[in-house]
């Protein structure tokens, strides 16, 4: 069984600069449905990473598309101490509450 199959979570990373996030995020999704459609049905996360390289009115315009997937959507930068405890505790969270 591959390493996907036995994940809780899958955390999708966005490059916060890219061009298109929500094609980005289905292309991945079609690659799942190909390989085993039941990861579909896997908790996710959407991650925004690399917020510091853009704007935050361009974080203004990524975020809203993202979340009209319904899916938990954060924003990640390796230098922003918070955002990385904030996904630390949503993954967290996630687990304990699928348990």
């Amino acid at each position: 069984m591959p390493h996907v199959e036995k994940t809780e979570i899958l955390i999708h990373c966005i490059d916060a600069a890219a061009e298109n996030p929500k094609k980005i995020y289905e292309t991945v999704r079609n690659e799942f449905k190909q390989f085993n459609p039941l990861l579909l049905n896997k908790l996710e996360i959407i991650l925004i990473t690399k917020t510091d390289l853009v704007s935050e009115k361009k974080l203004k315009e990524i975020i809203p598309i993202l979340k009209k997937i319904k899916k938990e959507v954060l924003t990640y930068s390796l230098y922003n101490q918070e955002s990385i405890a904030v996904l630390k505790q949503k993954i967290k969270d996630s687990l304990k509450a699928k348990a």
